[in-house]
């Protein structure tokens, strides 16, 4: 039987083992017929969004990765926006609204709320899944 699963990371990117748990998970998930509905990212996970950050090629390159996994097995790639406001990871409508020259976010992973995860979780089949 299939399983939905929607994916809660809320680790740092550079101090927490978090991502790369989730990275594993999601590709055992995925091979044993289970689908992935979403990757939401809150806390310092937002991090992982910030397209000016610029990983030494010898660590793993968690926004990269992230990136290809979501275009291999069609999942969403979703950025809280009070956690990404708060940390300086923006979209560019929040970067307009607020005035500043550049939004930080990069384009594959889109903002949503907490309210839009809460109610993207009311279908019972889908279960949340949360590496911190």
């Amino acid at each position: 039987m299939q399983t939905s699963f929607r994916i809660l990371v809320t680790g740092s990117p550079t101090t927490s083992q978090a991502h790369l748990s989730a990275i594993r998970f999601i590709r055992a998930a995925v091979k044993s017929g289970h689908k992935i509905e979403s990757a939401f990212f809150y806390q310092d996970a937002v991090y992982v969004a910030n397209q000016f950050t610029l990983k030494p090629t010898d660590e793993a390159q968690l926004t990269k990765n992230w990136k290809r996994l979501s275009q291999e097995y069609g999942f969403e790639l979703q950025v809280c926006v009070a956690a990404g406001n708060r940390r300086g990871v923006i979209n560019e409508g929040e970067a307009k609204l607020n005035q500043l020259s550049a939004s930080t976010i990069d384009a594959e992973f889109k903002v949503l709320g907490l309210g839009q995860l809460a109610a993207s979780l009311s279908n019972a089949t889908t279960k949340l899944i949360h590496f911190k």
